[in-house]
Formats: C-alpha cells, sequence, structure tokens
C-alpha cells in the first residue's frame, strides 16, 4: 500500500500567480474547467439534474479570490465562499489565509475573476475578523460593499445547523448545549445529535433555539402512556415478544381538534412498557393521543422518551464521514467515540430557512447516489481566474487531536494548487460543503487508484466533533 503524501497548505504568493503554467503538482492544469464555461454537461450522468446543476452553480458564484497583504508587503492569495452566518454576509477561508484582525481588514475580496482581462471583477473590502481557530484552520471576516448579486442568491443560515438547546432540569436551572442538525428530515422533522450529558427523560422542559428565532421542540417516536394495562388485557399468556407483536390504534388530535391515527406496538425498555410510533411526536403531541387495546380498553399518552444511540449503532443519514475507514485506523480515541452514547432527535417545527436545504440534502442522498464519491472544487489555483475540477471522496478521513479538541478530515481527488486554499469543497452525495485546507499528491490512496493524482484533506471544521458528541453544557 503507498505511503500517504505529506500535506501542505496552499496559499500563493505572487510569483506563483506569475508561473501559473508552470505548475509542478498539476502541469499545464489539465481537468481544470474555468468557471464561466463549466456546464451541465461536465457532470456524470447521474448528477445531470438541473437543479443540482443550479446548486453548484450557486457555490460557484460566491467563491471570491483573496488578496492577504502580508507585513513585509508582498500579497499571498487564497479564495473564500461567501455564506449567511446569523444573517450577515461573511466570507469563509483558512485560518492559514487570514490569521487576525490585521490581515482581515487589509484583505482585498475580488468577486467574478472569471476571465484573464478581468473585465468584470467586483473589488470589496475586509472589515474584520469575526471568528477564527487554528486548530480547526477556519476564519470568517466581514466585509463591505456586497455586491447585488450576493443578495439574489439562495443562500441558507449557516447557523441554522448548529441550534442551542436549552434544557431545564427538575431544580428549574436550565442547563446549555451544542446541537448539530444533520442533512435530512423524516416526515416532517429535522434531526439533530447533542451530548448525553443533557438529561431529557429527567428535564421539565427542553426547547430547540435558532438565531432567527425559530423555538422547536424535541420528539420522540417512543411514547409513555396510562393507565398501563396489566398482561391480561393485552392478552393472557403471551410472552412479551408477542405483547410487541400486537397492533394498537393511536388516534392523535391537532391543535384544532383535527384526528389522525397511526398504529402503534408495544415495547419494553430497561423493564418499561412504552408504545412504539411509525413517527416521531413532541410531548405536547404525544398528551393528545388516544390509544386503544385489542379488547377495546383506553389508556392516554402522557408524553414522550428519548433513547441514545452510538456512531457505531445510528443510521446517520447524509453524513460523510465512513466510520469503517475510521475504525480500520485502529486509532483507540476513534474506537472510544464510536462507542460513546449521545443524543440523536427528531424536532419540529423545522425553520423555513432550512427546510429547502434539507429538502435539497435528502434528495441527493439517495440509495443509488451514495455508492457515487462526486466531489467538486471551485477556487483560484495560482490566485487566477476561477476553476471547477471534479474528482472523488478518497477514504483519507481520520480522526485528528487538537490541543482544543478532536476533528474529523474528510479527504478528496480533486485537483488543487497553491491559490486552492479556503475553496469550497463540495460533495454532491450530501450536498455539504468543506473548506479545503491541504493539498498533497500521489497515485493511490488505501489501495483506491486516483486518477487525477491528486490526494486533498479538509477538515469539518464548523465544530470540534467533542463539542456535539461528548462534551458537556456550554
Amino acid at each position: 500500500m503507498a505511503k500517504l503524501p505529506e500535506f501542505k497548505i496552499e496559499v500563493a504568493t505572487e510569483a506563483d500567480v506569475e508561473g501559473e503554467m508552470d505548475c509542478s503538482k498539476n502541469p499545464g492544469h489539465v481537468g481544470f474547467i474555468p468557471f464561466k464555461d463549466f456546464a451541465i454537461d461536465h457532470l456524470s450522468q447521474i448528477w445531470q439534474e438541473e437543479r443540482i446543476f443550479e446548486y453548484i452553480r450557486n457555490i460557484g458564484e460566491r467563491v471570491v479570490r483573496l488578496v492577504v497583504k502580508c507585513d513585509d508587503g508582498q500579497c499571498n492569495y487564497g479564495s473564500g465562499l461567501v455564506e449567511n452566518w446569523a444573517g450577515q454576509y461573511v466570507i469563509a477561508t483558512n485560518h492559514h489565509v487570514i490569521e487576525n484582525e490585521k490581515q482581515a481588514k487589509q484583505c482585498l475580496i475580488e468577486f467574478d475573476f472569471n476571465s484573464d482581462d478581468r473585465s468584470d471583477v467586483i473589488v470589496c473590502e475586509g472589515t474584520g475578523l469575526l471568528e477564527t481557530s487554528e486548530a480547526l484552520d477556519k476564519t470568517l471576516i466581514t466585509f463591505q460593499h456586497v455586491p447585488k448579486k450576493i443578495y439574489d442568491l439562495n443562500m441558507v443560515d449557516e447557523t441554522l445547523f448548529i441550534p442551542e438547546v436549552a434544557s431545564t432540569d427538575e431544580n428549574g436551572q436550565t442547563h446549555r448545549y451544542q446541537a448539530l442538525i444533520l442533512p435530512n428530515k423524516v416526515n416532517d422533522a429535522g434531526i439533530l445529535v447533542m451530548p448525553l450529558t443533557c438529561e431529557l427523560n429527567k428535564a421539565r422542559e427542553t426547547m430547540v433555539h435558532f438565531h432567527e428565532g425559530t423555538i422547536s421542540k424535541l420528539a420522540s417516536d417512543v411514547m409513555k402512556f396510562e393507565p398501563i394495562p396489566r398482561e391480561p388485557r393485552l392478552g393472557v399468556g403471551l410472552s412479551n415478544q408477542h405483547i410487541g407483536d400486537l397492533k394498537l390504534t393511536v388516534a392523535i388530535a391537532d391543535i384544532k381538534g383535527k384526528m389522525k391515527t397511526l398504529t402503534g406496538n408495544i415495547e419494553f425498555i430497561e423493564r418499561e412498557v412504552f408504545i412504539k410510533l411509525p413517527e416521531a411526536l413532541t410531548n405536547e403531541e404525544a398528551q393528545r393521543c388516544t390509544i386503544t387495546f385489542p379488547d377495546g380498553s383506553v389508556s392516554k399518552g402522557t408524553g414522550v422518551h428519548f433513547l441514545p444511540t452510538t456512531l457505531a449503532t445510528a443510521n446517520l443519514q447524509g453524513l460523510d464521514i465512513n466510520l469503517d475507514n475510521l475504525l480500520s485506523t485502529g486509532i483507540p480515541a476513534i474506537h472510544v467515540l464510536a462507542n460513546k452514547p449521545f443524543w440523536s432527535l427528531a424536532f419540529k417545527p423545522i425553520p423555513r430557512g432550512l427546510t429547502e436545504q434539507l429538502d435539497i440534502q435528502k434528495r441527493n442522498n439517495t440509495q443509488e447516489r451514495r455508492l457515487v464519491h462526486t466531489a467538486i472544487v471551485i477556487g483560484h489555483p495560482h490566485g487566477g481566474r476561477k476553476m471547477v475540477t471534479i474528482g472523488k471522496h478518497l477514504p483519507l478521513g481520520t480522526l485528528e487531536r487538537t490541543e482544543r479538541g478532536f476533528r474529523f478530515s474528510i479527504g478528496y481527488s480533486c485537483k488543487t494548487c497553491r491559490g486552492s486554499s479556503g475553496s469550497p469543497v463540495l460533495y454532491l452525495r450530501s450536498c455539504r460543503w468543506y473548506i479545503h485546507a491541504r493539498g498533497g499528491t500521489g497515485t493511490e490512496c488505501k489501495g483506491e487508484i486516483v486518477e487525477t493524482g491528486n490526494l486533498n484533506k479538509a477538515f469539518w471544521w464548523k465544530k470540534y466533533i467533542n463539542d456535539i458528541f461528548i462534551e458537556g453544557s456550554m
């Protein structure tokens, strides 16, 4: 098996800009598609769908060239992406591209550098550092004179994916936790994950707070009910296994009194009796349920019960993390993380701004498309005009320890060069994007042939993994 390459940051200098055609990593830039020429036919057939192509174009329109002034008077060049962060347009890039407030304020942001004559370029100015992390290699900066076209683009507020969960315990104290929204939904409910340190089944009340003002409630498909009938009412002499096969009629009334009927089953969890439902309900919805047993007796729903899961057992759809590949590395911390319990929970309502994005991700994450590992990078290699390169996911994902916590890395074979640092890396399967962080070369990756000769990686950079799956309250 070939040895993995040394991964290096890919910031361009003025010499790299002048020597674009002398690129040592990708001579001649074969396979680099000018963004202005990028067409649906460049995609493999399974992705040749207009709405998918428009989604990629939308990301590409938001890609900018960054010109960062150094202390020695020279300039470095990188790439960045406009994102909506808590209702404000900001530039996302790497920490190694923009490290501090001074660089953020001296940075020039160039939109629409799509041709060598620069006829359409719009230049904006950085105004300050919003946040940065050397360990996660991320930076967000503010800028002024936002081009009009940015206001016209459909752009989800990225903070909607990291809401705050406020849980009030039995003593009336409120604890706050960081959650992560997963890129899929079930029926009309979204899915979030959060640390198990939040004792949900003992809480008086738990709310999910989104930055734009939406307050959602957690939901579960496991319902509590009273009175709990004795076994003879369910069927004399039946074993617990047979009891679980009984079909119960569950009638639920909405807030306007309109009735809906579900079919439930008895489920035993740690010697307690619950009803398993085909969809998740909030506590309030469960309390409006009436359960009818086969003998005609009736009970009422009293609330819901939440069950923890682990990465090793959960079926978390839409993630770009290959757990089997991670476990094969033999890193002890990965095995610990894979078996660490956490909450994977339904919630509703889904904020309006998040619904469309989750619908896109759910449509793309079909069983057939999960097998097609296409990745796309859009950026400014060598500080030149905007380019698109197409590759695939690579089994480079691993768990890395930093001084602050754990971070996941992902791998891909899209061609990149100096100047590509900060470029968005779009995984079509999940419609999630990452920020290109390191580049390398090679023809093989863990037994897979790498046709592009490029082995690159990015970090899953919104939060530390342990903040979501392990740690306690904020």
